[in-house]
């Protein structure tokens, strides 16, 4: 994936945790104006792993969730995944 294809994931995945929080509608905003791309429709393993902190480089880890197994598109991967680690890794309770 291109480093601009990039973007696209890690929206979603911000998307996802925000709208977990808010219940405001913002993944279901983000994904009405988001082309997917052919590989995010691919169904694909995935991790996504959650930091927080200053952005100075002094960062935490906070979650990390994610299959092996491509059981669904790469983009719903994401941002279940997502949602998992920001709120379900058992690490974190």
């Amino acid at each position: 994936m291109e480093i601009s294809r990039l973007r696209i994931p890690a929206g979603l995945a911000r998307a996802a945790i925000v709208d977990r929080l808010r219940g405001d509608g913002t993944l279901q905003r983000l994904r009405d104006h988001t082309r997917l791309t052919p590989a995010l429709e691919q169904r694909r393993g995935a991790f996504v792993t959650l930091h927080v902190g200053p952005k100075d480089g002094a960062s935490r880890l906070r979650g990390c969730i994610g299959s092996i197994a491509p059981r669904e598109a790469l983009y719903l991967n994401v941002i279940h995944n997502a949602v998992h680690a920001a709120f379900d890794d058992p690490r974190f309770s």
